[in-house]
């Protein structure tokens, strides 16, 4: 039992104080062990600079080589030290312990796995560093180490004996004990170095955990806001507006588009669902003045119909008077229109067949709403003009028609390829079908199946990623407690390697998230928009709280490991 004994090193007391004991091993005491064991994943140059950085010293290269022929050893810095021998093994650990100039260096059997001739050169390595004023402590079983020993104590029946005794007696000063405080760029560096050499693992770990968070989060996000989107829009009156172009797959408007032959046109108008078809186009316009301002601003020309019911597509309205100029809420900010506000525009325009007209003083109704622009144009900043406004093309290369009722609306693609099957046909409420399936059914079905699957998977992986983790990083967190990590330092190596793989999973979910959500709007032409402050928050609660759980079960078994343990090599 040790109850009662006081322990001394030099003039300091210890007791069970945690941070004056790591301070010591920290500062004032290097540790070779029997295993000689390494920071594995670090060079040579980088496992002694590791040493030197608990004391806080700042070690190059220079000093590095210096240390390396103090103890014999001709070798490349950036060489990995798994490529080393026992022999040199074990003086790059003598060089490490070194590093940090501690006042006292302990050695666990340095010589037991070495051949005579190593186990010489370590033995006069030692005696030499004695005769410089280090104090060395060795635990031996070699009758040769124990020979070649100024002082020798024997341990029998669990009582200290002295052997023997040389007439060398060192000078001892008093120590001063100072707290080292390791800085938050201890922590970065030290995690930065781990991932360097495990790359491919962590690579790995962030892409699958990526695809996982960004499945689960962005799933329920998509579908809130596609009901949202149908909910706000009102999309009854969108449902009846389909377009044509004569292609056999979709294309957005261009003025390059084929042209649609007049028989086609005429055949698609006599469909019975169809109440109306309009060629479709948009002219260029790069100046316009608002209110007698001048801006120069790139912009299109759309027509529009009355069958659109525009007005129920305006975010606010700007006049009394419907069915006039409208204009897209892009546009609207960049012409700096406010709600409450009177508006004239005046502008010219040009249109693909070159037919050029001017409108002035139109009076401006309203502003649309950005999701309920045509889906079918790539343009954002936009003036809306009714078709009796505006000049009659000389050729048509996309029709924009209307249905009577919106039941017919998932028929007319079959009517319209009836009459040419290379003809494509986009509409709003065959954008939002899947199939025989209306979207909302669909999203409303899988989306919770998606979140709980992704969930479960994301659980089931971080399980069997931290697992690996605690097993392969035992000995490493047990080798910086050794060398002087206090336990409110290990909690805080911990936690900052977790912020940082928090940060890293929540960025690349994020990106991946928006890559989804421009797929899902290009795939079924919906205008919804990605709240990125929402998203960032929901990527990073949700990422940090399934880490966080696993994270303290890590800390619990990196803080029960007794250091004897792996002093005694049973790591």
């Amino acid at each position: 039992s040790t109850k009662g004994i006081e322990y001394h090193f030099f003039d300091t007391v210890l007791n069970n104080n945690d941070q004056i004991k790591s301070t010591i091993r920290k500062a004032h005491i290097g540790y070779v062990l029997q295993e000689n064991h390494l920071f594995n994943h670090l060079s040579i140059f980088e496992n002694l600079k590791l040493y030197s950085s608990l004391v806080k010293r700042k070690l190059n290269r220079k000093e590095a080589e210096a240390l390396l022929k103090m103890v014999n050893l001709n070798k490349p810095l950036d060489r990995k030290d798994t490529s080393l021998s026992g022999g040199e093994r074990q003086r790059l650990a003598i060089a490490c312990a070194l590093s940090k100039k501690p006042k006292l260096l302990i050695l666990d059997e340095p010589t037991s796995a070495l051949d005579s001739k190593n186990a010489q050169m370590v033995i006069d390595i030692l005696k030499a560093l004695a005769k410089q004023g280090l104090m060395v402590l060795i635990a031996s079983h070699d009758d040769n180490v124990i020979e070649q020993c100024d002082v020798v104590y024997k341990i029998e029946n669990r009582h200290l004996i002295k052997e023997s005794l040389s007439n060398n007696k060192a000078e001892t000063k008093p120590l001063k004990i100072k707290k080292i405080h390791l800085g938050l760029s201890f922590y970065i560096n030290y995690y930065y170095q781990y991932v360097r050499r495990h790359l491919k693992f962590q690579t790995s770990v962030l892409l699958i955990l990526g695809i996982v968070f960004s499945s689960m989060i962005a799933f329920p996000m998509i579908y809130k806001d596609i009901t949202s989107y149908l909910d706000a829009t009102n999309y009854t009156h969108l449902n009846k507006e389909f377009y044509i172009t004569d292609t056999n797959r979709y294309k957005n408007y261009s003025p390059n588009l084929p042209q649609i032959d007049d028989w086609k046109i005429e055949r698609i108008a006599k469909i019975a669902e169809c109440q109306s078809v309009y060629p479709f186009f948009e002219s260029q316009g790069s100046k316009l003045s608002l209110n007698e301002e001048v801006y120069d601003v790139d912009f299109v020309v759309q027509p529009y119909a009355y069958e659109k019911e525009i007005v129920k597509s305006v975010d606010f309205q700007l006049s009394s008077k419907q069915n006039e100029i409208y204009v897209s809420d892009t546009l609207a900010s960049k012409l700096n229109i406010e709600a409450n506000g009177d508006y004239k525009l005046s502008f010219g325009h040009t249109m693909s067949d070159q037919q050029t007209q001017s409108l002035e003083n139109m009076i401006i109704s309203g502003v649309i709403d950005q999701r309920k622009i045509n889906s079918y144009s790539h343009s954002t900043a936009i003036v809306y003009v009714p078709y009796s406004y505006l000049p009659t093309p000389q050729t048509t290369n996309a029709l924009v028609g209307y249905v009577k009722e919106e039941m017919f609306a998932t028929s007319i693609a079959g009517f319209v390829h009836y009459i040419d099957a290379e003809l494509f046909v986009k509409g709003k409420l065959i954008d939002f079908t899947l199939g025989n399936y209306e979207i909302e059914t669909v999203m409303e079905a899988f989306a919770p199946v998606i979140t709980i699957g992704f969930t479960l998977i994301g659980m089931l992986m971080i399980g069997l990623i931290y697992a690996k983790y605690i097993k392969n990083r035992q000995l490493e967190i047990n080798l910086l407690k050794i060398n002087g990590l206090n336990k409110l330092e290990i909690i805080n190596l911990i936690v900052v390697e977790l912020l940082i793989q928090t940060v890293l999973i929540s960025a690349f979910s994020m990106f991946l998230i928006t890559v989804l959500y421009r797929f899902i709007k290009s795939l079924l032409g919906v205008q919804i928009y990605l709240d990125y402050l929402n998203a960032v928050v929901m990527c990073f609660g949700s990422v940090l709280g399934f880490m966080l759980i696993p994270s303290v079960v890590a800390l619990i078994c990196f803080q029960r490991k007794d250091m004897a343990a792996t002093l005694r090599g049973d790591v």
